[in-house]
């Protein structure tokens, strides 16, 4: 958790030390509507076996450059993640949602024309734990598992972010489509010397589409 949260910082300041230089840019500053889709999955170790749980992931993008290939990216999202077991013969079903509300900072780097962009989007995230619901179905004692019917301890997800996608400067606003991967810094159970599982972070795949109400001159 420590680490976590000493990433997250180092990047936050990397990030407001790039915006805070001057020079002859004539700032832009956007603001979004962002709505997608998460693919998601729980990283355990030992593995499980699992299938993507889809889910929704959107909400609020505020986007400020004030470089010529750079700029600043924040949102405020809703957003559920979680896993479904794979399985396969035993008569056993398993799944679990998670819905988070998180707040990525990220570094917006792109290339292009004025119209048509590419662009690279790194930084973190934080995420806190609003509700989770399981769906669990037992055929057969010998495959429950410890973490079934027990409750998430850890609430907050410290996340790595990485993105790529192109953006539209349009007559009508500015449009961009992203895929996205979240890659997860901590567990959603606490372990000891006498779990099972020593491992257990989300994971996430995401594809999404923001508007930005005004475009870009």
């Amino acid at each position: 958790m420590k680490k976590a949260i000493v990433i997250t910082l180092v990047i936050f300041i990397a990030g407001v030390n790039l915006y805070s230089q001057n020079n002859n840019f004539k700032p832009v500053a956007l603001f979004g509507i962002r709505q997608g889709v998460n693919f998601s999955f729980v990283d355990f170790s030992p593995t499980v076996n699992y299938n993507l749980l889809p889910g929704y992931n959107g909400g609020l993008v505020f986007k400020y450059a004030n470089e010529k290939f750079f700029a600043l990216q924040i949102e405020l999202n809703y957003s559920q993640k979680g896993w479904e077991e794979n399985l396969d013969t035993i008569s056993n079903s398993y799944s679990r949602r998670l819905d988070y509300i998180e707040l990525p900072f990220m570094t917006h780097i792109y290339l292009g024309n004025r119209n048509l962009k590419y662009f690279l989007n790194l930084g973190t995230s934080v995420a806190y734990l609003i509700s989770e619901k399981e769906s669990v179905k037992i055929g057969n004692e010998l495959y429950v598992r410890e973490y079934y019917t027990k409750t998430i301890e850890n609430k907050f997800d410290f996340n790595i972010v990485g993105e790529l996608g192109l953006t539209y400067n349009s007559n009508f606003g500015v449009f961009q489509f992203g895929a996205r991967y979240y890659y997860t810094l901590t567990d959603i159970f606490e372990y000891t010397s006498e779990s099972v599982y020593d491992l257990s972070r989300n994971q996430v795949i995401n594809l999404s589409l923001t508007y930005f109400i005004s475009s870009e001159k």
